[in-house]
């Protein structure tokens, strides 16, 4: 008879499935958790900062140049303000809104840790209210309340009514606000800089053939980050990919087309002086 497993079922097909989505490991052990991504927000900060400086400053560049006369100096002068001051500030909206948050959830966890001394019975109750909302059998809470009462872990208790009635966890790390501002001003800097690579001189080929090779370049930057963020979904790969190239074309012709109509009506950017 064959030994038993060291892997649960439930874990021997997190295994499998970690296996298939890594390349070359097929004889390898992967731990089935190490599957899981970091979500202390540096992800989010990276993935939302190169979209907004890829897309924010291909619209910028865009509308610049439909509402004139494509002047290159004017152009890229207008790429390069979007780059930097839309870095520093997205870097400084997302430390300020890290901060923020953290504070906001170490004051929620403080009330509830002062609710606790002061209406602990009244904390119990909403604490049995919303574990049956989670679907625990009275037994088992009756089990839990028990198991409290008996050890008398005031931590453990305010664990699991942070836990279960805010949704936070003690043990994990909150977001640091450095890392994510850092995070930020990279990515959008990094996305900003895509739109003005044609326009580069000893790469520029034209006016008109650098713009549309802003827009190439900004699509298929757009499709390459759509692709790879499928890694953290469920959605297929493609469909991830053409969502982004949609939402990036929306915003190319949407401003296009206002900064073709203010240069209709007789508007030029490029005459425009102090």
């Amino acid at each position: 008879m064959n030994p038993p497993t060291e892997f649960t079922p439930l874990k021997d097909s997190h295994r499998r499935s970690s296996k298939l989505r890594r390349a070359g490991s097929s004889r390898r052990q992967v731990v089935f958790e190490d599957d899981h991504i970091d979500m202390d927000g540096s992800l989010k900060a990276a993935v939302f900062g190169f979209n907004d400086g890829l897309c924010a400053n291909t619209c910028l560049m865009i509308g610049i140049a439909s509402a004139s006369s494509i002047t290159p100096s004017v152009v890229i002068a207008s790429g390069m303000v979007g780059l930097f001051a839309g870095a520093a500030s997205m870097a400084a909206g997302e430390w300020i809104s890290m901060t923020l948050q953290n504070q906001a959830e170490q004051g929620e966890i403080q009330k509830e840790r002062l609710h606790l001394m002061d209406f602990e019975k009244d904390e119990d109750k909403n604490l049995e209210r919303t574990l049956k909302e989670y679907g625990f059998s009275d037994n088992t809470i009756a089990s839990l309340n028990k198991d409290m009462t008996a050890q008398r872990d005031t931590e453990m208790k305010l664990k699991l009514h942070v836990k279960f009635e805010l949704g936070l966890d003690l043990d994990d790390e909150r977001g640091n606000p450095l890392k994510s501002m850092t995070f930020m001003m990279l990515a959008f800097s990094f996305g900003a800089v895509i739109p003005l690579l044609p326009w580069i001189p000893t790469w520029y080929p034209g006016p008109l053939a650098a713009l549309w090779l802003s827009i190439f370049c900004s699509l298929i930057a757009s499709f390459a980050v759509g692709y790879s963020m499928s890694r953290f979904t469920d959605e297929p790969a493609l469909t991830t990919a053409l969502r982004q190239v949609f939402a990036a074309c929306v915003a190319i012709i949407s401003v296009w087309g206002i900064g073709a109509l203010y240069g209709l009506l007789g508007g030029d950017v490029s005459q425009v002086q102090g």
